[in-house]
């Protein structure tokens, strides 16, 4: 119990005299900057990576109407700009304010009709006008398909009906409206989505900022960076002889402790921020996902430092695993399948852990592997 005491004293001391270290402050406060930034860049602009401008070559037709209405409506990818005409809209293009240009033709309804008696190019109702072909704009293409099909489907089920089924004695096109209004089958409750490996129903994202979006990992990243901070002022301690009065079996818990007072305050600072912005999942699977990965980021960079034992080697290797972090693991987009790269780095396992929970006990055996290879590494350094 006292041995416990004298440890837990020291990672006080320590904690104490680390938070007055530049470096490891800086990180600290990048945490409220990295959120207030992304917040502000949310809120000031939509979150869409495409602009798309609008227009009908007929104003106030009803049916180009409601689907410029659809259109506009909701936040997602795209950024849709109403136009007045169509050659203001051809103009956004032109001048590179906009990806891509959708004119409407007038008299929708009859051209809808047309169209679907006889599909082809000869009948096409909109024109799209764009500067390049590219894959966001081939998904632009599918939302556009989707607005469109509601306004398609009516007139492509009324001659099915009328060539196979009945003819307009037997049935008017009034009471063929009438029986296809009365089906509502919109579709949106058909699919329920869930993470692979996983019985949670997935977190519904349809509201989500695509900037605020990889808070999540940049955050964790943060929490790297703080142990990475750690080993290097650690280096530098010992360096100076801060311990050479302690034994060598003294100096691994000393260590251990030395790491977890730079990374513990972090993650603390790093779940308020989640909170405070609502990206935070349940409180329970946080609270044990972020302990797991605190405690494995301590010994990651531990194995480091041991492997290292050159400060300016581990400086040097700290933005390089930055940038690795960033591209290999779940962050920005889904990284490269890369196995045993990505299940060495501490993020991949943590920002996996939120949603399946099987994660929860890799991240517990990668912190048994972790610790085993620390403890080797300190004993054969000691000899």
């Amino acid at each position: 119990m006292n041995k416990l005491t004298t440890w837990l004293r020291r990672c006080l001391i320590l904690s104490k005299r680390l938070l007055r270290k530049p470096g490891l402050v800086a990180i600290l406060l990048l945490i409220p900057l990295l959120v207030a930034a992304m917040g502000i860049a949310s809120s000031s602009g939509d979150g869409s990576i495409l602009t798309v401008a609008l227009a009908t070559e007929e104003p106030g037709d009803p049916t180009a109407e409601a689907i410029l209405s659809d259109l506009s409506d909701g936040v997602g990818l795209v950024r849709f700009i109403r136009c007045d005409t169509p050659s203001a809209a051809a103009e956004w293009v032109e001048s590179g304010r906009a990806d891509a240009a959708w004119i409407f033709a007038g008299q929708m309804e009859q051209k809808i009709e047309k169209f679907t008696k006889n599909p082809n190019s000869a009948n096409a109702f909109v024109t799209v006008i764009q500067r390049e072909d590219n894959v966001l704009l081939r998904l632009a293409h599918e939302k556009l398909n989707a607005t469109l099909y509601p306004h398609l489907s009516l007139a492509l089920c009324g001659n099915y009906v009328y060539r196979h089924l009945l003819t307009p004695d037997d049935l008017s096109e009034q009471e063929l409206e009438e029986y296809y209004r009365a089906v509502q089958a919109e579709g949106a409750d058909l699919f329920t989505f869930a993470y692979l490996g996983s019985e949670d129903t997935a977190v519904d994202t349809s509201d989500a900022n695509y900037l605020t979006s990889p808070l999540r990992g940049l955050l964790a990243i943060m929490v790297v960076l703080g142990g990475f901070a750690a080993a290097m002022f650690y280096m530098q301690d010992e360096k100076r002889g801060l311990f050479d009065r302690l034994l060598p079996k003294h100096r691994f818990p000393l260590a251990l402790g030395y790491h977890g007072a730079a990374v513990f305050p972090i993650a603390v600072a790093m779940l308020l921020a989640l909170l405070l912005t609502g990206m935070a999942t349940s409180i329970g699977r946080e609270l044990i996902a972020l302990l797991l990965y605190s405690l494995i980021t301590v010994g990651f960079c531990i194995a480091l430092r041991l492997l290292c034992r050159d400060i300016r080697l581990l400086g040097a290797l700290a933005p390089v695993l930055v940038v690795v972090m960033a591209t290999m693991c779940p962050i920005f987009f889904k990284s490269p399948s890369l196995p045993v790269l990505q299940y060495l780095l501490p993020p991949y396992y943590y920002l996996n852990a939120i949603y399946k929970i099987e994660f929860i006990g890799y991240m517990a055996i990668y912190a048994v592997a972790i610790y085993g290879l620390d403890y080797a590494l300190s004993r054969l350094r000691s000899r």
